[in-house]
């Protein structure tokens, strides 16, 4: 036998909403995108410490560093792909389409630190990652632009 149940304690003060247990698309990519500017200025900052590790000779931070910085550039393509995922489209598609070379331009950063590195050249591991990586996140700067609805050239203007 159960026992009698009392009526409810009337209406919740904030009702359901239909769809409310998961925040929109456009809320989700938009969150995507601030991660990815919040990444990428943290990416800059430390591949300047780890440039003046590397001309400091500062071997073994500077290697650590190296691994991070390889490491937080992955996280970062990994929430672009995630980001375009969940508003339905395929990342390199996207980025063809927009002439956004964002994955080629990575790539050939990294084989380009993993040859210095390979030939303990530690003046151009620095210059890689002064220059060269700089050019490579305005490129990812501009994938999360778009990724956000924005233009995709860097004057601003809609490609």
């Amino acid at each position: 036998m159960t026992a009698p149940r009392r009526p409810g304690v009337g209406t919740p003060t904030h009702p359901a909403r239909p769809g409310a247990t998961a925040p929109p698309v456009d809320a989700l990519v938009g969150r995507a995108v601030e991660l990815a500017f919040d990444s990428l200025n943290r990416i800059e900052r430390e591949a300047t410490r780890v440039a003046r590790w590397f001309r400091a000779n500062a071997r073994r931070e500077a290697h650590q560093g190296l691994t991070d910085l390889v490491n937080m550039t992955q996280s970062m393509a990994s929430l672009a792909t995630a980001a375009a995922s969940a508003i339905g489209i395929d990342f390199d598609d996207f980025c063809a389409t927009r002439g956004l070379p964002a994955e080629s331009t990575t790539t050939a950063l990294l084989n380009e630190l993993l040859r210095h590195q390979q030939t303990d050249n530690t003046h151009a591991l620095a210059t890689v990652l002064e220059r060269r990586l700089a050019e490579t996140l305005d490129v990812w700067r501009r994938v999360f632009v778009a990724l956000a609805g924005g233009p995709t050239d860097p004057s601003g203007q809609a490609a």
